[in-house]
């Protein structure tokens, strides 16, 4: 990620003006939860914001408010719309719900903050795409952002792959798009992580805070990551060949477990069915019994290597009692 800070000029020179609180702001002192109000101590609080040409705004604020009430503010003094301000404590951007409350220590008395003032993008203004680039026998893989009018550049590696890794190259991601979070922009995409999991369901990445200040494009540099669910684990007809009584197993008799191999016990016999590992199993994972007819179904997930070739393999078998033990209604192949 290349990532340049810009140092923003204003055009506009303000002196040092404080702002007394009007009805346009929404919150009063009723809004203030009891617990900041401090039983019955002063919440007010003198928040300074400073711009990059050095001119500041003083506010006479109350500690209940939050990031977007100052913008507020601040956009009937400067004429500057709240979506295209940013305020920053120290180095770090402010979120609009953030409280000046969590922002300041109970002792302050005062908040200093800065703003710069980003020229409102659109997602049309942005366009996305994916590339891959050679490094020293590896492959980086990236999300690309480029702003049309400018013709900036900004590049996050997803994933580097490199031939010894094994043969799973990784996908490219999926949904690449532009979402509006409150007043900011995202970058959001889908990508399957098969390079890392085969097993995975897959998850969604998030890259916020996309600004451009009249200069310079930038975002916040921090990718998050939400795994997705798991798709619905599909549940195949058992044989179709009726069951007698003495053949039926309960669901509610039967638990599966592993020790090397996966087994499924029927506890009023004490019998029980083995799936046996091969030379290739690695781990076994997502066991799970379920009722089928008279039948009990029996999955899992076999991970596995072979040389430089690994997956997954989904198995699913059914047992049924013969004799007053628990078998293998069709046995499992079995690997030399």
């Amino acid at each position: 990620l290349k990532h340049s800070s810009s140092n923003f000029s204003a055009k506009e020179s303000c002196s040092s003006k404080v702002l007394l609180p009007t009805a346009m702001t929404e919150r009063t002192a009723d809004d203030v939860p009891m617990e900041m109000a401090g039983a019955g101590k002063d919440d007010s609080i003198e928040v300074e914001v400073t711009q990059m040409n050095g001119a500041s705004v003083a506010i006479a604020a109350r500690r209940g408010w939050t990031t977007k009430d100052v913008k507020h503010r601040l956009h009937e003094e400067l004429g500057k719309l709240s979506e295209g301000q940013q305020l920053m404590a120290s180095s770090r951007v402010l979120q609009d719900t953030e409280l000046l409350s969590d922002v300041a220590s109970v002792q302050e008395t005062k908040l200093c903050l800065t703003i710069t003032f980003c020229q409102a993008l659109c997602p049309e203004d942005l366009q996305l795409s994916v590339a891959q680039e050679e490094d020293s026998g590896a492959t980086d893989y990236f999300v690309i952002v480029t702003h049309i009018p400018s013709g900036q550049v900004l590049k996050w590696k997803y994933c580097c792959y490199h031939p010894l890794a094994g043969p799973v190259t990784p996908d490219l991601v999926e949904g690449l798009r532009v979402e509006r979070d409150g007043g900011c922009l995202s970058v959001v995409w889908e990508w399957s992580e098969n390079s890392f999991d085969l097993a995975s369901p897959g998850a969604v990445f998030r890259i916020p805070g996309l600004s451009f200040n009249g200069e310079t494009l930038t975002w916040s540099g921090t990718c998050t990551r939400e795994p997705q669910k798991p798709p619905a684990k599909p549940l195949p007809d058992p044989p179709q060949v009726l069951l007698s009584e003495t053949e039926a197993v309960l669901l509610r008799d039967c638990r599966i477990y592993t020790c090397g191999a996966v087994v499924v016990q029927h506890a009023p016999t004490g019998s029980e069915v083995r799936y046996e590992e091969n030379p290739d199993t690695k781990a076994y994972m997502d066991e799970e019994l379920t009722q089928a007819d008279g039948y009990v179904r029996a999955q899992f997930r076999e991970r596995w290597k072979y040389n430089r070739d690994m997956g997954i393999r989904d198995h699913c078998y059914f047992v049924k009692l013969v004799d007053g033990r628990l078998t293998w209604a069709k046995p499992p192949p079995k690997f030399l």
